[in-house]
C-alpha cells in the first residue's frame, strides 16, 4: 500500500545517484561490488534483526515492491511504434518480476531480510559493470521467473483449454 502511496518517489533513481557517488569515490570495480555485498548483507541482516515485526513490515512492503513506478513509466510512453510496444512488455515484465514476484518470493523463503537484499541487488545492477552482481542477480530471477511463466501458462491453459500454445493474435 505505501509503495503505491509514494509511487512518485523513484527509489530507482535514488540507487543510481547512490552507486554514482560510490563509482565515484572506489575505481576498482571488484572493490566496488564488495563493499556492495557486505552493505547489502549488512542491511539485510539488520532488517532481519529487528524486533518490531509491524514496522518492519512497513518498511520492507514500501522498499521491496516496485512495480507502482515501473506502472507510472509505462503509462507516460503513449508511442505507437512497435519497437515502444515491445519495449514496454519488457518494462512490465521486468517490473512484475524484479519489482513484485521475486521479492515476495524471497521474502516467503528467507524473511524481510531477503527481500531487502534481493531489492538492493537489483537497484545496483542497473549498472552493467558491475558483472558479479548482475550475475547475481541474473541466478536470483531463475525460480521467481519459472514460477511467473508457469502461472502464466496455467492461464492460457485455463482461457484457451488446450496445452497447445499458438502465437497467432493478442498477447
Amino acid at each position: 500500500m505505501l509503495s503505491i502511496l509514494f509511487w512518485k518517489f523513484d527509489r530507482h533513481r535514488l540507487a543510481i545517484k547512490v552507486n554514482e557517488k560510490f563509482s565515484a569515490k572506489i575505481r576498482s570495480k571488484v572493490v566496488l561490488q564488495w563493499v556492495y555485498f557486505i552493505l547489502i548483507t549488512t542491511i539485510g541482516v539488520i532488517i532481519s534483526l529487528i524486533s518490531n515485526r509491524e514496522i518492519v513490515n512497513a518498511i520492507v512492503a514500501f522498499f521491496v515492491i516496485e512495480i507502482s513506478n515501473s506502472e507510472r513509466k509505462t503509462v507516460i510512453k503513449k508511442s505507437t511504434e512497435k519497437k515502444e510496444f515491445y519495449n514496454t512488455l519488457s518494462l512490465i515484465s521486468k517490473s512484475l518480476i524484479c519489482g513484485f514476484l521475486a521479492p515476495l518470493i524471497y521474502i516467503l523463503i528467507i524473511g524481510n531480510g531477503g527481500g531487502v537484499i534481493y531489492t538492493l541487488i537489483y537497484y545496483i545492477s542497473d549498472d552493467e559493470s558491475l558483472k558479479f552482481i548482475n550475475s547475481m542477480l541474473t541466478v536470483l530471477n531463475i525460480i521467481p521467473t519459472l514460477i511467473g511463466g508457469m502461472f502464466l501458462y496455467i492461464v492460457y491453459i485455463i482461457r484457451n483449454k488446450t496445452f497447445k500454445i499458438n502465437f497467432k493474435g493478442d498477447f
